[in-house]
């Protein structure tokens, strides 16, 4: 903006060389204009941020699921086509061996769940229950990858 503003000053102390006068009321206009140019293009770009960041945020609220405890989130053998990621709470893992549960592992917060079964393309090889009330992004994997190579090829 000063490169621009010294400009329209350099213009108006060349002017005698086009055979015009010197005004220095057009100099301070043209600052003017540049200064309310800029002004408005960094009103638009915040604007158009914070909307971007709105927008993300809504998007990450609509993949939270809520789960209450003692709900089974997915069975062995399911299809998967989604991940999930533990926001709050805690979920068991765990196998029916001899018409017993064999509990496998305790999960918590910023852990995940599902995403081998998703990428490989198989079942479900445990069955995930909400050990407390749970949080979970619900993550779609080929989305993800989508998203990501699309903003890997904006970069380059």
């Amino acid at each position: 903006m000063c490169t621009a503003a010294g400009i329209s000053y350099l213009i108006e102390v060349l002017q005698p060389l086009n055979m015009r006068s010197r005004d220095p009321l057009d100099a301070v206009a043209n600052t003017l204009g540049v200064a309310i140019g800029a002004a408005l293009g960094l009103l638009v770009r915040l604007i158009y941020g914070y909307l971007r960041t709105e927008l993300s945020a809504a998007q990450v609220r609509r993949a939270i699921k809520r789960v209450p405890a003692g709900t089974t989130i997915v069975r062995v053998g399911d299809a998967i086509d989604r991940f999930f990621i533990i926001k709050r709470g805690e979920v068991l893992l765990y196998r029916e061996h001899d018409g017993r549960r064999e509990v496998l592992d305790r999960l918590g917060p910023g852990e995940m769940f599902g995403l081998l079964a998703e990428i490989e393309r198989m079942p479900q090889p445990v069955t995930v229950v909400a050990a407390t009330d749970v949080q979970v992004y619900e993550v779609d994997y080929d989305r993800l990858l989508q998203q990501w190579a699309g903003r890997r090829n904006r970069l380059r």
